[in-house]
């Protein structure tokens, strides 16, 4: 009778684990299916399901948003990118499809030019995500030890002018994936929101307040401070204003 009890119990501790971990599998492969059907209203409960239960990653996002997209919810659409797009910032099919969706929203606020240098450096940075520029940072560092140590107690003939040309080199790398670094830091940890209803941006934290703008669902915000439920935030043309909380998803 004991050694049933502990068959019994070795097969349940093997079967619910396994169960356990089977689950988001099987909900990712039934979503992936009524996408394929075309059921997208399921598919987006399906993915919504999985995020619920704490299952993330940039491909769930992206599936979720063209699940959006495909049933005409360009507003949510555009959250679910922007989403995948924070953990995988250089993805060309999570790109495209951002600006697909952008075209297909009804906003009427326009991004101010921004310089050369400034889009080069954003395109630079969007290269990799926060944690490889991390690792980007480390091995240049490790590098640059390495160096300074085989100069100073290793090879010690090396002329003066390859030695400052190296090290030069070598730090201005550091420099640029530090920069890099605490840039992706910075563009990961600032508080985006999407706008997935109509509202209004108002002069102060009442709806009573002067009106500024009328603001179309889909448009993204970032957010400077909060009062109870109004945030205060700057819209992509460089205004600022207050909005209730109600109708913004964080990105």
């Amino acid at each position: 009778m004991k050694n049933i009890r502990l068959i019994i119990a070795v097969i349940l501790s093997i079967y619910f684990p396994f169960q356990f971990y089977a689950q988001p599998d099987i909900l990712l492969k039934k979503a992936e299916k009524e996408y394929e059907n075309k059921n997208y209203h399921n598919s987006v409960e399906l993915y919504e399901s999985l995020i619920d239960s704490g299952y993330v990653s940039s491909e769930l996002y992206y599936n979720l948003g063209n699940s959006y997209f495909m049933s005409g919810d360009y507003p949510h659409a555009r959250l679910y990118y922007e989403k995948a797009k924070k953990i995988n910032p250089n993805n060309p099919d999570i790109n495209k499809n951002l600006d697909l969706t952008q075209k297909k929203l009804d906003t009427d606020l326009e991004e101010l030019p921004i310089f050369i240098f400034v889009k080069w450096w954003q395109n630079y940075v969007a290269f990799f995500n926060v944690k490889i520029w991390f690792y980007f940072v480390i091995l240049s560092l490790i590098i640059l030890l390495f160096v300074i140590v085989y100069i100073i107690f290793i090879n010690r003939n090396i002329g003066k002018k390859v030695k400052n040309i190296v090290l030069v080199f070598l730090s201005l790398i550091v420099i640029m994936n530090l920069l890099a670094f605490f840039t992706s830091e910075y563009n990961y940890s600032k508080e985006e929101y999407i706008l997935l209803n109509n509202d209004n941006i108002f002069n102060g934290p009442d709806s009573r307040s002067e009106k500024l703008y009328n603001l179309k669902a889909g448009e993204k915000i970032l957010l400077i401070d909060s009062l109870q439920n109004w945030y205060f935030v700057e819209l992509i043309n460089n205004e600022k204003g207050w909005i209730n909380k109600e109708n913004l998803n964080k990105i």
